[in-house]
């Protein structure tokens, strides 16, 4: 990486880190097989699980119905470097811990390894509907 006047920039990954914590966006990383690596406030806050439950599990906010899917797409992002929606955002559904199916917006990328193959992959999420304090009716977007 350079800066635009071309000189070497390294990026300090205590940096990057609190950039991925301190964001308001839900932040979710993986590794290459698929488990957790980080997941930041605003995903503890959207999805109702904390990172100590999140980290080093597999993504058990994906509903039953579309783990299969959403293995062998995952396993075809690794293999072949290219995600299915071309890293634009999509429509997905995640299940709360109370089984509850809601609504998000997903922004996917892949993490490049030191050797440049796919080493994981980021999403971030955002929530497509919001449910007043006291009301059980959500208000979508």
């Amino acid at each position: 990486m350079s800066t635009a006047e071309g000189r070497p920039m390294t990026v300090d990954p205590a940096l990057a880190s609190a950039a991925v914590a301190a964001a308001g966006d839900a932040i979710v990383t993986t590794d290459s097989h698929g488990y957790v690596t980080s997941w930041n406030r605003a995903a503890e806050l959207l999805l109702g699980v904390s990172a100590e439950q999140a980290v080093g599990q597999g993504l058990l906010i994906i509903p039953e119905a579309l783990r299969v899917r959403h293995a062998a797409c995952f396993r075809a992002a690794m293999s072949s470097g290219r995600l299915t929606h071309g890293g634009q955002p999509a429509r997905v559904e995640a299940m709360t811990p109370d089984g509850e199916v809601m609504p998000l917006a997903i922004t996917l990328g892949l993490l490049a390894g030191p050797d440049g193959a796919p080493a994981g992959a980021v999403a971030v999420l955002l929530a497509l509907s919001c449910r007043r304090p006291g009301s059980r009716r959500s208000t979508r977007w």
